[in-house]
């Protein structure tokens, strides 16, 4: 009943070789996956425009494809555990995300840029234990954003747009390198 399922979680299945299913479900709005050895999404899985939530714990995930912005309605994204490295320009279109959390990511380092610039109905950012090589430029620009916790990812330095957010309530730079 692929078709029309609205909620699927799958906890220790192995995706590995079967990850090309979760494009038969078209019409999810939740998708919890945790310890799947999935490494990638299909790229027909980007053409969910139903997609809501999307939570994925201990996945050695590498990375998005540019398609991302397929996920139109997407309003959480949760990555725990995963290898990303970096996201790809077309992450700043998901114009509904309005919760990101980013955490306890094993790549030696993930290079953020501008992705996160265009979120513009973000309120909250959460990156937790994340080797970034600089903080995440053109902030400001995510205007709605309420919430931004950076913490342990080893930070040298703020990006000036950080100044310029009007909206930010809450502030979390904790165990990073900051002088």
């Amino acid at each position: 009943e692929s078709k029309s399922a609205s909620k699927l979680k799958l906890i220790n299945v192995d995706l590995s070789s079967e990850g090309e299913k979760l494009d038969k479900f078209d019409s999810l709005a939740v998708l919890e996956l945790q310890n799947n050895q999935l490494s990638r999404f299909p790229l027909n899985f980007y053409s969910n425009p139903n997609l809501q939530y999307l939570s994925s714990v201990g996945n050695p995930i590498q990375g998005f494809s540019n398609e991302i912005f397929g996920l139109r309605s997407l309003s959480v994204l949760k990555l725990i555990k995963t290898k990303i490295d970096s996201f790809p320009a077309s992450f700043k279109y998901l114009s509904s995300l309005k919760e990101f959390e980013f955490q306890i990511n094993e790549s030696d380092s993930c290079k953020l840029g501008s992705s996160l610039a265009g979120l513009r109905s973000v309120k909250k950012i959460l990156i937790n234990k994340v080797k970034l090589k600089e903080f995440p430029v053109d902030i400001d620009k995510s205007s709605n954003l309420k919430e931004l916790y950076l913490i342990d990812c080893g930070l040298s330095s703020i990006h000036v747009s950080l100044y310029s957010c009007s909206n930010l309530e809450v502030l979390i730079l904790d165990n990073n390198n900051l002088e």
